[in-house]
Parts: structure tokens; sequence; C-alpha cells
């Protein structure tokens, strides 16, 4: 059961960071206020992905293991460095935000 929780987890954080990726490097989903919503709540579960990623593995890893040699800080630092594209993708989509609120404040729309 652990091992298809943690496999479940992998998949979400490869599909997390392909997501963050494409944040960051495609500018097409700047084009209308709705997709960038979308995208900024799809960043969002990513951000929250990384953390159940991150236990899923260590805990597929110390029960399949029988000398494990990862640590909890070993995984601290994993989660640290794992979050750091969803977290830039979630502040790119937040700023991209605040230019469209600007836009419209600026415009005289509410």
């Amino acid at each position: 059961m652990v091992f298809v929780v943690a496999i479940t987890a992998l998949f979400i954080f490869i599909a997390a960071n392909g997501l963050a990726v494409a944040t960051l490097l495609r500018s097409s989903w700047t084009t209308t206020l709705p997709s960038i919503q979308r995208r900024r709540r799809l960043c969002q579960v990513a951000l929250y992905s990384v953390p159940i990623a991150a236990i899923a593995k260590h805990l597929a890893v110390t029960t399949l293991a029988t000398r494990s040699t990862l640590s909890l800080t070993g995984t601290l630092v994993s989660l640290v460095v794992a979050s750091a594209l969803p977290f830039m993708a979630r502040n790119r989509t937040t700023r991209v935000l605040e230019g469209f609120e600007l836009r419209d404040l600026i415009a005289g729309r509410d």
C-alpha cells in the first residue's frame, strides 16, 4: 500500500514540476484572466503536492529498505529543492494577476 501511494505521489510530483516549468518558460497562458487564475490554482496544487511526494518517498524508502540511509534531514533538503520550481511558478502567476488588476484599475474597470 505504501508503494502505491509513493508511486502516485511521484506521478503527481512529476506533473507538478512539468506544470511549473511550462509556467516559467511559456507566456501563452497570460492572455486571459481565467487562464491565469486557472494556472495559479494549478501551481498552488503543485506546491502542495511537493510535501506529499517527499513524505511518501521517505515512507516508501524506510519501509522497503531494511538499511535505510535516508534521514529526515535528507527528506527536508529534497523538499526544499523540489519545491523551488512550483514556488517560482506560483509567484509568477501572482505577479501576472497583479498586473491584470493594475491594468483594470488604470482603465477604470472594477
